[in-house]
């Protein structure tokens, strides 16, 4: 199974997000002081990962949670 996890800082709720996009880009660094060029995340994967589990019927479980369709 693969969860996808959004981080939106003006939502209220943890994101779990039907679509994931194979792309990085950033303008900060990471926690190694690392900024590498925009590029996909996965090389050779497809654009689109999306979630294999139901994220539906965990966000109606636990009202912390909601989905999210734009990755």
């Amino acid at each position: 199974a693969v969860i996808l996890l959004g981080q939106a800082s003006r939502r209220q709720k943890v994101s779990l997000e039907r679509i994931a996009v194979n792309w990085w880009e950033s303008q900060d660094a990471d926690e190694n002081g690392e900024n590498p060029s925009p590029g996909p995340i996965v090389d050779g994967g497809p654009g689109l990962y999306t979630t294999t589990i139901g994220i539906d019927l965990l966000a109606k479980l636990d009202s912390r949670l909601q989905v999210s369709t734009s990755a």
